[in-house]
């Protein structure tokens, strides 16, 4: 009996030849043998019927899908049934470069772990998988599951697949080393042709990065998942390079919380190695009342010119045994987590505190003309006054965000009023203080490592922007001579990892930010 499967009946003009359709047929995983990373996946680990998407070559998330799929079970087989988006640069070109690998091309999957356990599987340790949910499915250079291929690909004139009915499909054998035709019987044809364009763009509605950090997908969005347990069957090339989603490019909308000070700036792609921009260092407005005839006064705005230079921000791992990457399944999660959070951690501080001397970007705290506020009577006193020096600039304090030190909050948040209650829920008091909103004064606050205690930052949201030159990059290599062992990590069977990307600060206008001393004579 031949196994069943949806097919689409609605057919589509493409850019692509007209005899191109996109469809294809995929084995990704072998159910009840132990693949490359150690792991057993058993029947009824996937969900029959399950929607995917088929993601860019090596799971490169950096990139829009490339088609959509359905999983199905059988035979002792995970697949998928996919169709490239051939109306699109990057299906076209994937869909014709699997075509012509046919059955040499090896498929991967990302997914979430939702029950497993560990074993023996013929005398050895195992993680058996027992239900999955499948993120993604990939082309890859190289499987971790075993046997996985192409099984056919459509090449002839055909109604592209949609879920419109059923209809057998009978994968013949490959031939040499090219993709093979399926052949879809009991095919319906409809003029659903709209209908498939708008399930086409709903699929890649909100596929961005900021939605990759908050929830699936994405090369960094495991450092965002504490508690989850997920994966990847792909196995590790001797180098390679991916390109992964900026860092802190979401920016909260008004009345959320700000988590770190890379997401209470602008983000913008810059492509150019500098930005050259107007700073602001004076306006005086001598706007008034004139009288029929009379001389217009003059306002005094003087702008200079600045150039900003693009700095690279890096660095590498320790040498890691290529075992470990088998054996330990999070050790991949581990490392796009540590080094998101160095790489996050140092543009935080060159964005607070770099002297802007080469490679360093001109800091908050560093750049000439910000504004300094003594401190005055207590920390929420002090802060409030900061928050004049920018309102009687016009700069409301809905459009202002306040950096603080985790210890200075906590000390803001502990103050107490005379009766020995706490400040932030004293009775009938208007409350200066939302630790819900993490709000002083009704601004958002939002903390640092990286800023000295004792010191803090009020600023203006639009007097600064981040300028990202180069996409953040996850790269690994086995190329690398250890003088001190006298040996390449190749023949040691080591590997390190790096991280680095690109950025350029603008400050438009030093007199919005405003430095606070949050202790006296600080």
């Amino acid at each position: 009996m031949m196994p069943k499967h949806k097919t689409y009946h609605a057919s589509l003009e493409f850019k692509a030849d007209a005899d191109e359709t996109g469809q294809f047929l995929a084995e990704f995983a072998t159910l009840g043998v132990v693949d490359h990373d150690g792991d057993v996946t058993l029947k009824g680990a996937f969900t029959d019927g399950q929607e995917t998407l088929i993601e860019a070559w090596n799971h490169n998330y950096g990139s829009l899908p490339v088609g959509k799929g359905v999983i199905r079970e059988r035979d002792g087989k995970a697949v998928v049934e996919g169709q490239f988006f051939l109306d699109t640069a990057g299906g076209l070109e994937h869909y014709r470069v699997v075509k012509a690998l046919g059955p040499l091309q090896e498929w991967s999957y990302t997914f979430e772990i939702l029950d497993s356990e560990y074993g023996k599987h013929d005398g050895r340790s195992v993680r058996y998988l027992k239900k999955l949910d499948v993120w993604g499915v990939a082309p890859v250079q190289r499987g971790a599951g075993i046997d996985t291929r192409t099984v056919a690909i459509k090449s002839g004139r055909t109604q592209l697949p949609s879920h419109a009915g059923e209809a057998d499909v009978e994968p013949p054998e490959p031939k040499g080393n090219m993709a093979m035709e399926t052949e879809v019987k009991e095919q319906v044809k409809t003029d659903d042709e709209e209908a498939l364009r708008r399930q086409i763009m709903e699929l890649s509605e909100g596929l961005d990065f900021a939605a990759s950090q908050r929830g699936k997908g994405g090369a960094w969005s495991q450092a965002f998942m504490a508690g989850r347990d997920w994966g990847r069957k792909d196995l590790l090339t001797p180098s390679g390079i991916v390109a992964v989603p900026s860092l802190a490019s979401y920016i909260p909308a008004v009345g959320e919380v700000i988590e770190t000070v890379l997401q209470a700036i602008p983000h913008e792609r810059l492509s150019s190695p500098s930005v050259k921009y107007l700073r602001e260092v004076q306006r005086t407005h001598a706007a008034t009342a004139v009288a029929l005839g009379a001389k217009k006064p003059t306002s005094t705005y003087e702008l200079v010119e600045v150039v900003a230079e693009a700095q690279t921000i890096a660095h590498l791992s320790e040498p890691i045994p290529r075992q470990w990457l088998s054996d330990v399944a999070n050790l991949r999660r581990y490392l796009d987590e540590v080094l998101r959070q160095g790489l996050e951690l140092a543009l935080e501080d060159e964005i607070l505190n770099g002297s802007g001397v080469a490679p360093h970007l001109e800091g908050l705290l560093q750049v000439s003309g910000h504004l300094i506020q003594e401190f005055d009577t207590d920390r929420i006193v002090t802060c409030r006054k900061a928050l004049t020096a920018l309102e009687t600039q016009g700069i409301p304090a809905s459009r202002a965000v306040f950096v603080l030190h985790p210890y200075d909050w906590e000390a803001i948040e502990l103050m107490t009023v005379a009766d020995g209650q706490y400040m932030l829920g004293a009775p009938g008091q208007a409350l200066p203080v939302d630790r819900a909103r993490r709000q002083l004064w009704g601004t958002r606050v939002t903390l640092s490592t990286r800023i000295a205690e004792g010191t803090g930052l009020a600023f203006d949201l639009r007097a600064v922007r981040k300028y990202e030159r180069e996409q953040v990059t996850l790269s690994w290599s086995e190329n690398v001579f250890d003088a001190s062992a006298g040996a390449t990590d190749f023949e040691r069977n080591l590997t390190r990892w790096r991280a680095e990307g690109r950025w350029a600060l603008a400050v438009f206008r030093p007199a919005a930010i405003v430095e606070i001393e949050l202790s006296a004579g600080s």
